[in-house]
């Protein structure tokens, strides 16, 4: 059995989860099912949750067009919860978005896949690293011992550097990322929401804006 049957990629259509994504894709072979999950809040406003749907739709088509040969698989996983997630729960270290993903999507794994979370080296989560690995042994056990492993292969990069690969390697889909708050709202970004000047920042350290 190939030890990376399948890919999972826990998906919101940002920068760090697309480059995630893509590079999963274009780095596979084509015998390996590359598996971009969403988690849906039902408590999320439900026009946001239909222009995310949309664009993370079009994220997977075009990489679809632009390797044809790969297997590529859209999941949604609705759950209720009033937990704060996104960048908010980033910033202030909170651990219930990788616990809410944890415990929704062990189910649906299967033996040998990997999943891999995007957390760059700036989002405060990554300061339970170890705590984070532990509870997911801790669940794969509870889970028959589920030969499946946790990866963040963005640890190492700040979000400037996230930005700048995507700039430069994947810049055909910057147009559906989703990072502003109000995006839903309007045809483009706000600029002033907390993502909006983050994005800033990042596109002025490493000379793209």
């Amino acid at each position: 059995m190939n030890e990376e049957r399948r890919i999972v990629i826990l998906f919101s259509s940002g920068f760090d989860s697309t480059l995630l994504l893509a590079d999963a894709i274009k780095n596979s072979s084509p015998d390996v099912i590359v598996s971009a999950v969403v988690i849906d809040n039902s408590l999320t406003i439900k026009h946001q949750l239909e222009r995310e749907h949309e664009n993370q739709l079009l994220i997977l088509r075009t990489l679809r067009k632009s390797f044809p040969d790969r297997q590529i698989e859209y999941q949604r996983i609705k759950i209720d919860s009033n937990w704060k997630v996104g960048h908010r729960a980033n910033a202030s270290g909170c651990l219930v978005q990788p616990l809410l993903w944890i415990c929704n999507i062990l189910p649906m794994l299967h033996e040998g896949d990997i999943v891999r979370i995007g957390y760059n080296s700036e989002d405060q989560a990554v300061r339970y690293q170890t705590e984070l690995k532990n509870l997911w042994n801790a669940a794969t056990a509870i889970q028959n011992d589920k030969n499946v492993k946790l990866e963040f292969p963005l640890i190492t990069l700040t979000k400037a550097q996230v930005l700048e690969r995507v700039f430069t390697e994947y810049d055909y889909l910057i147009e559906y990322i989703t990072s502003c708050e109000g995006f839903y709202m309007k045809d483009k970004p706000c600029g002033r929401c907390i993502p909006c000047n983050n994005l800033k920042k990042a596109l002025l350290t490493v000379g793209l804006m």
